[in-house]
């Protein structure tokens, strides 16, 4: 496809090219509206004036300590946000012509417009009017026999308004119509409600979940009538539909016009604190500050992608929030009486409506990098040559990997977890395939939104994320690297990075201390659901089996008790059911004896009990085939002990209800019990030393109660994922749980446990001169506990690294004829005079000593070509002064022909690629049942210590099938037996015992594996 504008594709991945597309826009803006033209060129400018200023200020002498700039733009937030709506209407057109989709685009504004119709018969009729007017309807088939004489029932929603509004136009010939359209509409509120016929709740804080309760062996439960039967690991939520998200779109009254748009600042007190909802919750509004309002705005009169780019200025991965994501916004919408304005669910269809057009992958991936409405940063910025670590790629890891990007900085981002191979063959993608989410490769990408967000949310937006980073060409990710085993600090340092970011979760989960804690069948919930997602084992072509059994008891009722309890509820039927087919299958091959020849008793034990469960659900669904109704294994499992979750306290008080109680309604639609004030008190176990039951305590009459219960699943909170201060004492330093704070200035400071806070210079965990550890994230107790809160950490931390990376080592990568304009004012803001003698020469600090200088190939080169070092004159105080370091000035290639820093980036690149990637060097048996694999992983065989173990595992990706069957290994725990650390090969060995095991011998030489370690404590050897 050719786009317009004489713009490339393949080249809308580069800056040069972006700016060529930028130009175009200009231009664009200019032939239509001149005077928003230059509306836009002003903010631009004091956008820059007011970020440059902030650099100064945070780098040199501070006027005052951590200063935060007000407005980016230098405006007052309504001018900003008018500019911003009146371009974002051109932009929609602009991309509109580039793709040549003007048509599609035009097709979905009618859409919009056929809606606001409806909305306005809905707000001005049914509510202003008929339910004013009519209390109840006495007699509805008189109504309907009646209003059938002059609109025939039934009929859409879009026709009844329309006919509606028509009589209202002429309300004395239309009198009966008009009385019998009210009536009816009032009896649909009432009966039968639509989005026509709806009203807006009033909010009841005691009343969020409605359950029914009754005696389910011998303990009250709650639970729901409403019964949302689920089979497997399909999205279990409808996709938004586009009426329900104009619907709310309408309903937000734009409040940014009065500056009391709550839903992105939060509710104010008097004392300038935030507000507090009935329910304890702070009503801080969106963590992001999203213009929400303006969002709205733009999406009621029907520009998508306009509204997209207006979400994309302060959320570009919006892609990972939304709908059952994030409802901070919803907590602090202006309507604190009766129902708020659902703004996910306006957001997801806003990316959604743009993704379903023809390339809309394309837009929202160009959004992504280039984005006029953002004046502070239209564009990505020069490539810096600073190289940052990215420690963890859960939500706070990849939003910070993108706007540190963004920045211009190059960026290798690591996970612990196993990253699959991303398949991308760079090309301009029309329409992006959706992949079931029941078979789709868990990717590992993402932390906590892969592993620990249920089938709720559709996890192709990961890939889509994803996508986006991995298509930038300064970045690059791995899996299976641990920071603090396979990697240093030291080492992170030594290989060239000039900065470390940790975004390494929650993923430490809080123990309770009850007898039998360890007992087989007791389980972390956080364990079980990363284990759930990542073997595969949710997957009927999995060789992985978690190895549930009924009746299952979660004990907690934070989200990730409802997650863990609906989950393991719809993983059961499908884990009986592979295992019998699995059985079945081997017993054909090889005989029921030889088979079972190894199974000890209580394996015995275990098989059967899975093999019968299975039966049963296989003979309900023969017998709900042979009555015609659907099929009922849902009660099947609650038979059988079903799943509860037990709280020490009311529902009311607990963390899920108070911060997301449409997920404890839908855990209860789906067929959870729950269990109010009971707390454990021991895990009664079997002879085998497996849970059987659990003991519990009435918190208010103390009486002991004993509830079955073969899985224990542990949700009793998790905690900041700080193993590498245990570790590394010299890096970290731990206060109250969590990292101690240090601002830019290496000063300690006291935690803030809100993620709005006007000093946000607080990000720091380790910093000795130019060496610098930032943390995010659930590691950070101002963003901990939700995606939207880790993503804004990232947006409000990323200027400070990029301040941190700018105020050392720094650079000029333009060629010297173009110094003295280009930077004329960056020199004057750091009070810096420089003498040029001509224009192809290098300015260098005064007292510039060469033997302090690390020379490399390209400094070399650079001498070679009579590039001579002058004075600079610094007028600031000494301790102040900004040095230039001569080993990173390598610039585009230019006419002075001047070594492109893309050669030394790639060089790096490359680097980290050799240091990074395990390979199977050699795969041979020492037995018949030992294994010994060899693998070059020259980061992991540096680090290793004698005691210490890996993580072994293949790719799903790159494995075999047989019979139906993905060959994907779990990991599994390999111990380290020799070490070749100038070769950077390891000897592991593997003993075969079934499984995963046995697919050791499968590796080829060559082939790409995770090895990830060394970890646990080597050897001591006295």
């Amino acid at each position: 496809m050719q786009l317009n504008f004489k713009i490339s594709f393949s080249n809308l991945y580069t800056r040069s090219e972006l700016i060529k597309l930028d130009e175009a826009f200009l231009d664009y803006i200019k032939s239509s509206d001149e005077s928003l033209f230059c509306s836009l060129i002003e903010a631009r400018e004091k956008a820059a004036s007011s970020s440059m200023s902030s650099q100064c200020l945070t780098l040199g002498s501070r006027k005052q300590e951590g200063w935060i700039p007000v407005s980016a733009t230098g405006m007052t937030d309504d001018c900003n946000s008018q500019l911003i709506i009146d371009l974002s209407y051109l932009l929609d057109e602009f991309i509109a012509k580039l793709f040549n989709i003007e048509k599609e685009i035009e097709e979905l504004k009618k859409k919009h417009n056929d809606f606001a119709v409806i909305y306005r018969c809905k707000r001005f009729f049914v509510q202003r009017y008929a339910l004013k007017k009519y209390t109840d309807v006495v007699n509805i088939d008189y109504v309907t026999n009646r209003l059938n004489s002059f609109l025939t029932l039934p009929t859409t929603e879009k026709n009844f308004s329309e006919q509606v509004m028509n009589w209202l136009e002429n309300k004395d010939d239309h009198k009966e119509e008009i009385e019998l359209a009210a009536q009816y509409a009032v009896w649909r509120v009432k009966n039968k409600q639509s989005i026509l016929f709806s009203i807006h709740k009033k909010i009841d804080y005691e009343n969020f979940v409605s359950f029914l309760k009754k005696e389910v062996d011998e303990v009250e439960v709650l639970y729901s009538n409403e019964v949302k039967r689920r089979y497997g690991f399909d999205l279990t939520s409808k996709k938004v539909s586009l009426n329900k998200a104009l619907d709310n779109a309408h309903y937000c009254i734009f409040c940014h016009k009065q500056s009391k748009d709550s839903c992105s600042k939060g509710l104010i007190n008097d004392d300038n604190t935030f507000k507090k909802s009935p329910l304890r919750v702070e009503l801080h509004g969106c963590p992001l500050e999203q213009k929400i309002s303006e969002m709205n705005l733009v999406k009621s009169e029907g520009y998508s992608i306009a509204s997209l780019a207006i979400v994309m200025i302060d959320n570009p991965l919006c892609a990972a929030t939304g709908n059952r994501i994030c409802n901070d916004c919803m907590n602090s919408c202006i309507y604190q009486k009766q129902e708020p304005v659902n703004v996910p669910v306006v957001e997801t269809r806003i990316l959604d409506d743009v993704l379903n057009l023809p390339y809309g992958f394309e837009i929202y991936s160009l959004l992504s990098r280039w984005n006029p409405l953002n004046f502070q940063r239209p564009l990505p910025k020069e490539n810096t040559g600073k190289n940052v670590l990215v420690v963890g790629l859960g939500p706070a890891g990849f939003n910070l990997a993108h706007h540190l990007l963004n920045d211009g900085h190059n960026v290798i981002a690591i996970d612990g977890l196993k990253i699959e191979p991303l398949i991308d063959h760079f090309q301009l993608i029309k329409d992006f395939e959706h992949e079931k989410l029941s078979e789709r490769i868990a990717g590992g990408f993402g932390g906590v939104a892969e592993y620990g967000i249920t089938s709720r949310w559709d996890k192709n937006y990961l890939k889509i994320i994803r996508l986006l980073l991995e298509r930038r060409e300064n970045f690059a990710l791995y899996g299976g690297i641990r920071f603090g085993g396979t990697i240093t600090v030291d080492d992170s340092f030594n290989l060239g990075f000039d900065h470390i970011s940790l975004a390494l979760g929650s993923g430490k989960p809080r123990m309770i201390k009850i007898k039998n804690i360890l007992a087989r069948g007791v389980r972390m919930a956080s364990d079980f659901l990363m284990s759930l997602q990542l073997t595969g084992a949710l997957k009927c072509d999995s060789i992985a089996n978690l190895q549930v059994r009924m009746p299952i008891v979660v004990i907690g009722a934070g989200l990730t008790a409802i997650d863990t309890a609906t989950e393991a509820l719809a993983y059961y039927p499908i884990q009986v059911e592979k295992f019998l087919l699995r059985y079945e299958i081997l017993v054909d091959k090889y005989g029921k004896k030889y088979v079972e020849k190894d199974w000890t008793e209580e394996e015995y034990e275990i098989a059967n009990e899975l093999i019968s469960h299975a039966k049963l659900i296989q003979a309900e669904q023969a017998l709900a085939k042979k009555e015609n109704r659907e099929i009922k294994i849902l009660e099947l499992m609650q038979s059988l002990g079903g799943v509860k979750i037990v709280y020490r306290k009311d529902l009311k008080n607990s963390p899920s209800y108070r911060l997301n109680s449409e997920e404890v309604q839908n855990a209860l639609s789906e067929g959870i019990y729950f269990i109010e004030n009971l707390e454990p008190v021991e895990v009664v176990t079997d002879k085998y030393n497996h849970a059987e039951s659990i003991k519990l305590i009435d918190t208010k009459s103390g009486e002991i109660k004993c509830m079955k219960a073969r899985s224990i699943f542990i949700a009793a909170g998790t905690e900041p994922n700080t193993v590498i201060a245990t570790e590394d004492k010299k890096h970290f330093k731990l206060s109250n749980g969590y990292f101690t704070h240090l601002n830019s200035s290496e000063k300690e400071i006291d935690p803030i446990f809100s993620p709005k806070m006007q000093d946000k210079d607080r990000i720091l965990v380790h910093k000795q001169s130019n060496k610098t550890i930032s943390f995010f994230g659930d590691l950070h107790p101002s963003y901990s506990g939700s995606v939207v809160k880790a993503m804004a950490s990232a947006k409000n931390g990323y200027p400070i690294i990029s301040q941190l990376l700018n105020r050392v080592n720094s650079f000029i990568y333009v060629t010297p004829a173009r110094i003295s304009e280009s930077y004329a004012q960056l020199y004057e803001c750091y009070n810096i005079r420089v003498t040029f003698t001509k224009k192809d020469v290098i300015p260098v600090p005064r007292h510039w000593n060469p033997e302090n200088l690390i020379l490399n190939e390209y400094t070399r080169w650079l001498y070679s070509q009579n590039w001579i070092p002058v004075s600079a004159i610094c007028t600031t105080p000494p301790a102040m002064r900004i040095t230039y370091k001569l080993q990173h000035l390598y610039a585009k290639a230019s006419r002075a022909g001047i070594i492109s820093e893309h050669l030394a980036n790639k060089e790096f690149f490359n680097k980290i690629k050799e240091q990074f990637t395990a390979k199977v060097i050699k795969v041979q048996y020492l037995t018949n049942k030992v294994v010994e694999i060899v693998i070059k992983a020259p980061l992991a065989a540096k680090n290793f210590k004698p005691g210490q173990f890996f993580r072994l595992q293949n790719f799903e990706t790159n494995s075999r099938k047989a019979n139906n069957t993905n060959l994907a290994m779990e990991g599994i725990a390999v111990t380290g037996t020799e070490v070749d650390k100038k070769k950077g090969f390891i000897s592991t060995i593997v003993l075969e015992i079934g499984g995963s095991t046995n697919l050791c011998k499968c590796f080829k030489e060559g082939e790409q594996v995770i090895l990830m370690g060394p970890t646990g404590s080597p050897t001591e050897v006295y």
